[in-house]
């Protein structure tokens, strides 16, 4: 296999990724509902191109 080339998931692999971001997507939005709740807000910086995130 050349180094431009990406291997082909199969079906059952991708879906299983779909799902897994899915799941992962869920878990950020209700964090992000918690800290409302809470009256906190997310900010986010960049440090040397480093993503940092505070809830303030």
């Amino acid at each position: 296999m050349k180094e431009t080339e990406k291997p082909e998931l199969t079906q059952d692999a991708w879906d299983e990724l779909v799902e897994s971001k899915k799941r992962e997507m869920a878990v950020i939005r209700e964090k992000v509902r918690e800290m409302a709740k809470a009256g906190k807000q997310k900010r986010v910086y960049y440090i040397d191109d480093e993503r940092h995130e505070v809830w303030i």
